[in-house]
C-alpha cells in the first residue's frame, strides 16, 4: 500500500461535502477582503511608521507577502473563469461609511484600523476590481458573518 498523504488523512475524517452544481443563477463566486489595505505594503508603511526598521519589516513579512499575492493571483483566475461562466460575482470590503471613525467597528478603532470612504485602501486591487455590474458589499470590520451575507444574497437572487 502507498503512504499516506495529507488529502488521504483529510477525506477518512471529514465528511464528504454534497454533490453541488456550479451554475449560473444558482451559485455566486464571494470574494472578500481583496483590497489595497489587506496588501502587504500597509503594513510594512504602519510599522515603519512606528520605528521599525525597514529592512527587518520587509524580511518578517516576506512569507505573508508571498502568499498573499498568490493568493491575489489565484482569485484573479477564479474570479475570470466564473465571469466567463456567467457565474454571479459578490465583491466585500472593509469600508468605513463615513469618515467619522465612531462608525466603524470599535476593535477597528482601538487598533486605528480606520478605512474611510474614497480612499485608496479601500479600493480593490486591480486584479479583481469589480465589473459595474456586480455587487459590492461593504462591511466596517474585520470579519463579516458570511451566513448573513450569503442569506442576503440569496433573498437579493432569488427572492425577486
Amino acid at each position: 500500500m502507498a503512504a499516506l498523504k495529507i488529502e488521504d488523512v483529510i477525506y477518512a475524517l471529514e465528511t464528504p461535502y454534497p454533490d453541488f452544481d456550479i451554475a449560473p443563477g444558482k451559485t455566486a463566486l464571494i470574494l472578500i477582503d481583496i483590497q489595497k489595505i489587506a496588501s502587504p505594503e500597509p503594513f510594512v508603511k504602519a510599522a515603519i511608521k512606528k520605528g521599525l526598521p525597514e529592512k527587518e519589516v520587509k524580511a518578517a513579512i516576506a512569507d505573508y507577502e508571498k502568499r498573499f499575492w498568490r493568493a491575489v493571483d489565484n482569485s484573479a483566475k477564479i474570479l475570470k473563469a466564473c465571469r466567463a461562466k456567467g457565474i454571479d460575482v459578490v465583491h466585500v470590503r472593509l469600508k468605513a461609511p463615513t469618515k467619522n471613525p465612531l462608525h466603524t467597528a470599535k476593535v477597528n478603532r482601538k487598533i486605528g484600523l480606520i478605512v474611510p470612504p474614497a480612499s485608496e485602501e479601500c479600493e480593490s486591487l486591480p486584479q479583481v476590481k469589480p465589473l459595474p455590474d456586480e455587487l459590492i458589499v461593504n462591511k466596517t470590520k474585520e470579519h463579516l458573518a458570511e451566513p448573513i451575507l450569503i442569506s442576503f444574497y440569496e433573498i437579493w437572487t432569488f427572492k425577486a
